[in-house]
């Protein structure tokens, strides 16, 4: 966490000395009290120097699996070499003064937290207010210093949550596969649906909290999968957050435009359009719950901050990010692999945290083009793999870079290859899409 002076001068910072001797004395009266409040409170949480030195001791005895007392911690301390800083072994001995028994122990430690939360909230906002005020900082460090040190304080309150009751948990999954029951009786689809009655079938569309990878070799047609997604899930009323790296926003919606007038895409790219196309065109419906984000130079945790403020606004159900390994690396100094590792790890936090489905496009390597893919053609990275929930190669059986089996492509079946199912079976199915790749319906459906 931040570092900093306290500039408050005059103001105590929030704190509870009595509360932290109180824990403290507990620990020392009863070693199994440890376990209640592991996860709820570490070394900095204690504002007052001299308890910080007696629970590290506390800590470190337990972690040697060692007894807990006056004379043990007394003897650890004086290893560490802070027994003095703390007062010698009479501040010990007061420690067991302040307390009756460990019964608290756990109400005691969550206050504890929460003081320790507000002086590093109190530490970020001046932090932000420094940067905000400099001349030399960009505006947008300081954004997403404040997005991501807001969101390292709210993770220290997710640790504080020491888990959910069997029961709750039990209700809760009975709760949600009554609704799919309900939903499956009515043909509703679990998810959001797909557009394709095959998919919807085999992975229950777009759950939340899921990371779907949809990869395959350049030419495939993955761009226009994603926004074929897209427009179905936004036809449903879904909001959907759209990142591309590879085009820009307006290329982006001039392919849908093509596919929803049913107007050609050349015609489109080489404003030949005629007056009968402009009329379709015109008669597009000019709102959608689509919000497109093409900016440069976006890192995974730009996505999280950008995703995360959409969310609370209500307008993020489903997030389609072309592609992976387009994102900026928070860090260039390490390995490609542990790059794209750090990126697919953080887009499956997102997922979960936020409770949405995540669609991410990514590529594979060469070996795919000689071939039937398979999930270990994912490129740079086995961690892709592993962190997804589902994954799914599109194919187009002999192509090969604009001709299939050495003549030009007039091949327009995509064979569809759910290669990982978490939630269910794997399986494929065929869609069909036409000449310029822009709508897509399932072979039985043309």
């Amino acid at each position: 966490m931040v570092e900093m002076e306290n500039t408050h001068i005059g103001q105590m910072p929030p704190q509870a000395i009595d509360l932290e001797e109180a824990v403290l004395g507990a620990l020392l009266l009863d070693r199994d009290a440890y376990s209640e409040i592991a996860s709820i409170i570490d070394v900095p949480t204690f504002y007052k120097k001299e308890n910080q030195f007696v629970f590290s001791a506390i800590k470190n005895l337990v972690a040697k699996n060692q007894p807990i007392d006056i004379l043990i911690v007394t003897e650890e301390l004086r290893k560490q070499g802070t027994l003095e800083d703390v007062g010698g072994p009479v501040y010990i001995a007061q420690l067991i003064s302040r307390v009756a028994s460990a019964a608290h122990i756990e109400k005691h430690a969550r206050i504890l937290a929460q003081k320790y939360m507000a002086r590093e909230l109190i530490k970020v906002a001046y932090e932000i207010q420094k940067g905000a005020y400099s001349e030399e900082q960009d505006i947008e460090d300081v954004l997403l210093f404040a997005d991501k040190s807001i969101g390292e304080i709210t993770d220290l309150g997710a640790g504080a949550d020491t888990g959910a009751m069997h029961e709750s948990v039990l209700k809760a999954a009975l709760d949600e596969m009554n609704t799919d029951c309900i939903n499956a009786e009515k043909g509703i689809t679990p998810g959001i649906p797909t557009g394709f009655y095959s998919l919807d079938n085999l992975i229950g569309g777009w759950r939340d909290g899921t990371l779907t990878i949809i990869a395959s070799r350049p030419g495939i047609g993955k761009t226009s999968l994603a926004l074929n997604f897209a427009k179905v899930a936004a036809q449903q009323g879904k909001w959907v957050n759209f990142f591309s790296f590879e085009m820009s926003k307006v290329d982006l919606c001039k392919i849908y435009i093509s596919g929803e007038a049913d107007v050609s895409r050349s015609k489109i790219r080489d404003g030949k359009l005629s007056s009968d196309d402009w009329l379709r065109v015109t008669k597009l419906p000019n709102t959608l719950p689509i919000k497109w984000i093409d900016r440069a130079g976006i890192n995974v945790n730009h996505i999280k901050s950008i995703v995360r403020k959409n969310r609370r606004a209500g307008q993020c159900d489903l997030v389609i990010i072309d592609y992976l390994q387009l994102i900026t690396p928070t860090d260039r100094r390490v390995v490609r692999e542990q790059q794209i590792s750090e990126i697919s790890r953080t887009l499956k936090e997102i997922s979960l945290n936020e409770n949405i489905p995540i669609i991410c496009l990514c590529q594979l390597n060469r070996e795919a083009e000689k071939e039937e893919p398979q999930t270990s053609h994912l490129r740079e990275s086995g961690a892709i793999e592993q962190d997804a929930d589902v994954i799914i190669l599109p194919w187009r059986p002999g192509y090969n870079g604009g001709t299939v089996n050495g003549n030009p492509v007039p091949e327009t079946d995509i064979k569809m290859m759910i290669k990982k199912n978490r939630r269910g079976r794997r399986g494929e199915f065929m869609v069909r899409a036409n000449e310029e790749m822009t709508v897509f319906k399932e072979l039985n459906e043309w």
